[in-house]
């Protein structure tokens, strides 16, 4: 039997990935964690939906109304923003249906996608991928490296100070030891931050890689493939058995020429008054 035939369909990967690493961000100092075989809800309160929400949803038809309102109703009184996850591998159109009629928005959905870690993956992706020059990617190992990397995120999708400080605070709390699952990377050209990426490594042998980002004026030369290949890289380094993440419709070509396949869909809902 080969890897493929035994391991998880692709959006179950991905969407189990997350859920750990919302886990994990609940080691957070003063994080609420409620872990249930029916659903993970974590909250830190910090100025950012990715860090208070629920993910990993797997109510029964008749228990799901009640509990969606409860829930929903609880968060939106905390009034900072906050997520529901929702992927193809729970039952996520009425999922989805029950969030809308609770007031809750959709964002556009992405493509979780999959790339396993033989022992021929890594020479065929050097190949692939193109030198940039002057691109220089390492590691955050301190509060200036993280720094860097949340001014390259924030650069990227126009965060404003308060967005900002609560990625910051975020990843200060959980530090920077290289032993953690939790890794960072920062590209720089000339000095300047211009890319981000970061990999989970989980306990099944899957790493998540997330936040594959570009500043504006410094897409289209390669460094979000360059970065990819990195995370990857460090995913291999980690002895990680896979990779999974979620493309946007712009990105697919991008990972499917790295190798990468593709299955299912993953999305989130937001509190429209409280944002992303």
């Amino acid at each position: 039997m080969t890897m493929d035939d035994e391991q998880p369909p692709i959006d179950v990967l991905a969407e189990a990935n997350h859920a750990s690493l919302l886990r994990f961000q609940g080691r957070f100092p003063g994080a609420l964690v409620d872990d249930q075989p029916t659903h993970l809800r974590v909250w830190t309160g910090l100025a950012s939906g990715f860090f208070n929400a629920v993910a990993r949803t797997r109510w029964s038809k008749g228990v799901a109304p009640a509990a969606v309102r409860a829930i929903a109703a609880d968060l939106s009184g905390r009034r900072a923003p906050w997520r529901w996850y929702v992927g193809s591998a729970g039952d996520s159109e009425d999922l989805g249906r029950l969030l809308k009629s609770v007031g809750l928005m959709p964002v556009p959905a992405q493509t979780p996608m999959l790339l396993p870690l033989t022992a021929r993956v890594l020479p065929r992706l050097v190949g692939k991928v193109e030198p940039v020059a002057g691109l220089h990617v390492s590691q955050v190992r301190d509060s200036p490296g993280m720094a860097a990397w949340v001014a390259a995120r924030a650069d990227s999708n126009g965060w404003g100070e308060r967005t900002a400080a609560a990625w910051m605070t975020m990843h200060l709390g959980l530090g920077f030891d290289e032993a953690e699952p939790l890794q960072h990377l920062v590209a720089r050209l000339g000095g300047r931050p211009v890319g981000t990426a970061t990999v989970f490594l989980d306990t099944d042998g899957t790493a998540g890689i997330y936040h594959i980002e570009v500043l504006p004026e410094a897409r289209g030369r390669g460094i979000a493939s360059w970065l990819t290949a990195a995370a990857i890289g460090l995913a291999a380094d980690r002895d990680a058995q896979r990779v999974v993440l979620t493309a946007t419709p712009l990105a697919l070509g991008l990972y499917r020429r790295l190798g990468f396949t593709a299955q299912g869909s993953f999305t989130y809902f937001i509190d429209p008054a409280l944002g992303k």
